[in-house]
């Protein structure tokens, strides 16, 4: 009896872990993977510039300074005037934002915009425009966002691309959104925005002074906000 336990005992444990080699990390690994982002990087400053064309609003390359710190500080600065930026998880380290409440669950791999990827779905037992339910493509090189889409009213798709910084740090250099706003005439003509990212400096060292009232001044509805020079 005791053989025939410990052959059944043995098969369960090899069965489990055959198990888990097929299927990859679970998903709860691949949100958490992503969750730690930005490996060696304790802080950098970034110039932005953004772009957006739609029906009723057009931004030619407006010009940005953006500091990050972690855990996950994040203020967005302009020299002079507003500041007008996609509302949304693209600045710092966006898995917090984006996996904040969530369940994580693994749908497949497949390759998105030449890289291989796990395809997460992020559920939420209460969603809505702030925090709507997710499909996220991760690169399973660097483990950082490939692809986002959402499932809301206020749908939006974004795709990321990136660079290596200094030689070690994978940062993106440009972001694309796809937004098309809720019960709006031009519903069917999407807003397309475009967030390009330049002249990395990488822990150089940024005062905790700089994210100190960091609140957006004004909300523009779901896919906009403002941020004053100070």
């Amino acid at each position: 009896m005791r053989r025939t336990a410990a052959v059944f005992g043995f098969a369960m444990i090899f069965l489990a872990i055959t198990s888990a080699i097929a299927g990859g990390p679970s998903a709860d690994q691949i949100l958490g993977s992503l969750k730690k982002g930005f490996v060696g990087v304790n802080d950098y400053r970034a110039g932005v510039s953004l772009t957006v064309k739609g029906p009723k609003v057009s931004i030619n390359d407006m010009r940005m300074t953006l500091y990050f710190k972690k855990p996950n500080k994040v203020h967005i600065d302009t020299e002079q005037g507003v500041a007008i930026i996609p509302s949304g998880s693209f600045f710092g380290n966006p898995a917090n934002d984006l996996a904040a409440g969530a369940r994580p669950v693994y749908v497949r791999s497949e390759r998105k915009l030449g890289r291989d990827c796990y395809l997460l779905k992020l559920t939420r037992q209460n969603p809505g425009p702030s925090m709507p339910e997710m499909m996220v493509w991760i690169d399973k090189q660097h483990t950082v966002i490939v692809a986002m889409e959402s499932s809301t009213a206020a749908a939006m798709k974004t795709s990321w691309r990136y660079k290596m910084i200094d030689g070690k740090y994978y940062l993106p250099v440009e972001i694309t959104a796809e937004l098309r706003p809720p019960e709006a005439p031009n519903a069917d003509q999407p807003v397309k925005a475009t967030i390009k990212f330049s002249n990395y400096r990488v822990n150089k060292g940024i005062s905790d002074k700089i994210f100190e009232d960091n609140r957006p001044k004004k909300d523009d509805g779901p896919h906009f906000r403002r941020r004053y020079h100070k």
